[in-house]
């Protein structure tokens, strides 16, 4: 992975820095917060697969294949935080959001019955063999909140290679993740424009509470 910033007019190169352990590393979503600190999340492999990644942390360890969250200075000098997340199976971090005091709300792809996640979770428990996932990092990159999202089939996955969901936030707070799924049991309220699973893939839009408890 690496990181590169730029001056307003594309001209100047104000820093350059790789974001890596020995084996395979991808970011796959970037932001910057008011402070200038840039915020990353992707998915780190470690070498040969089969060996737990030492992609640079400042908090717990990389398992053989996790996603990240990493905070980066604006000087891109310093890692404010850097911290793998998942488990025993397999992740990978698509998409960032930040809200105004820079805590992250990330969501990602995960195959792990071991994911992190927290008492307060929307949901508990690994679905499918590939099911969704949102956290919340702190300012000091500690673990706010952690939940699985989907149904009992791959959900955040568009196919081949490609597997996505996305996430943004409103001036409330309210989180807004959209994705894919093909889970016929996929999480829908009782008022939503379309409550029925129709087949092959379909796309899915989510709100949930400033906390991620409440759908």
């Amino acid at each position: 992975g690496f990181i590169l910033k730029l001056d307003p007019t594309g001209s100047h190169l104000l820093y350059a820095t790789y974001l890596a352990g020995s084996g395979d590393d991808v970011i796959l979503d970037i932001t910057v917060g008011a402070s200038g600190n840039t915020y990353v999340t992707g998915r780190t492999v470690g070498l040969q697969g089969d060996l737990p990644s030492d992609f640079p942390v400042t908090i717990g360890t990389c398992g053989t294949s996790n996603a990240f969250v990493t905070a980066i200075s604006p000087f891109g000098d310093s890692l404010i935080y850097s911290r793998c997340i998942g488990g025993d199976g397999g992740e990978q971090g698509f998409s960032i959001a930040l809200n105004q005091t820079e805590e992250v709300f990330a969501v990602g792809q995960t195959s792990s019955f071991d994911f992190p996640i927290t008492d307060n979770a929307y949901d508990s428990s690994l679905g499918g063999s590939w099911d969704g996932y949102i956290v919340i990092i702190g300012i000091d990159g500690s673990l706010q909140y952690g939940s699985y999202l989907g149904g009992d089939n791959l959900d955040c996955e568009i196919g081949g290679d490609e597997k996505e969901c996305t996430i943004t936030l409103d001036d409330s707070e309210n989180i807004y993740i959209a994705g894919s799924t093909y889970s016929t049991n996929f999480p829908t309220t009782l008022d939503a424009y379309d409550i029925s699973y129709n087949g092959g893939q379909d796309g899915f839009v989510m709100m949930f509470s400033p906390e991620g408890s409440e759908l």
